[in-house]
């Protein structure tokens, strides 16, 4: 029933000190054995009666698990930390768009989930041509790095983290959890929306932890459309240029200067740098909660 999902969901937020509201509940709502998917009055219904036991607490529509009022005031703080780093990210993303092969990018991590700090880095994902991956991270961390904006050794705090790699038509086999559905479902596209709609769609098994797995990402005002001109004439003269070429010698080069480990996955359709990830800890967490 989707009373247990909604505790299951309302727990797993709770690891991130993060309230919901109810359309926010019906999309990450985490897959509970309970085969029908609820409607939305539905999960309002449960919702109330949930409520009324005293195990979930509500207040101006966020939700939380009861005794946790505490995280309302932490959501309305985040607000202005979320809207302004959005904005700071956009501006950015409108340059990052003419970067050769680079076909979407996507805030996710902490910011895409609203709760970042002052001391957090901003996540991105980035989808990128078939076969052109390591030229796209080379490029794409040379244009960051010109513009003061990469995380880098100790310049953490607000920075864009480039720790996130995807071909435009891979499935992804690797890191297939809990944590990662639900870090998938709150991407925020600000490049080219329509490839990561196809992105998500490619990516079926997120059905198996999320009771309404997402087929489109979600968008922001600021949300920029590819370039018409200057990016593919750029790719054009590197293919022509002898972009094959151009792709392993980056690749050598790179893979030269990556260090391998468990949170780290190298392929030439996936890239993903997640150096002491707080993901399997977080899932421990999660799981010990019972």
């Amino acid at each position: 029933m989707s009373k247990n999902s909604i505790i299951k969901t309302l727990k797993y937020f709770d690891l991130h000190n993060h309230p919901l509201t109810l359309l926010e509940l019906q999309r990450f709502l985490l897959s509970d054995g309970w085969a029908k998917r609820p409607r939305l009055d539905e999960i309002f219904n449960d919702l109330e009666d949930l409520i009324g036991e005293k195990v979930v607490v509500e207040e101006n529509g966020f939700f939380a698990l009861y005794g946790r009022q505490e995280l309302f005031e932490k959501r309305y703080r985040a607000y202005p930390i979320y809207f302004a780093r959005i904005f700071k990210t956009a501006r950015v993303v409108k340059i990052l768009r003419y970067v050769p092969f680079v076909r979407g990018i996507a805030v996710s991590g902490s910011l895409a989930g609203m709760y970042s700090n002052e001391q957090s880095d901003i996540d991105f994902l980035v989808i990128v041509r078939k076969n052109r991956i390591w030229l796209a991270r080379l490029f794409l961390s040379a244009v960051t790095q010109a513009l003061g904006v990469r995380r880098h050794g100790e310049n953490i705090s607000n920075r864009i983290c480039l720790n996130h790699y995807v071909a435009e038509d891979c499935i992804l086999e690797n890191d297939r959890t809990t944590y990662s559905a639900v870090e998938y479902a709150s991407l925020l596209c600000l490049f080219n929306p329509a490839v990561l709609d196809d992105f998500l769609k490619k990516q079926i098994w997120l059905g198996n932890f999320l009771v309404f797995p997402p087929c489109e990402v979600s968008r922001s005002v600021y949300t920029v459309k590819p370039s018409r001109i200057l990016q593919p004439a750029l790719e054009f003269l590197i293919d022509i240029l002898g972009g094959n070429f151009w792709e392993r010698l980056a690749r050598g080069l790179q893979r030269k200067r990556i260090k391998t480990g468990e949170t780290v996955l190298v392929s030439d359709n996936e890239l993903s740098f997640h150096p002491g990830s707080k993901g399997r800890s977080f899932m421990a967490r999660f799981e010990n909660l019972g």
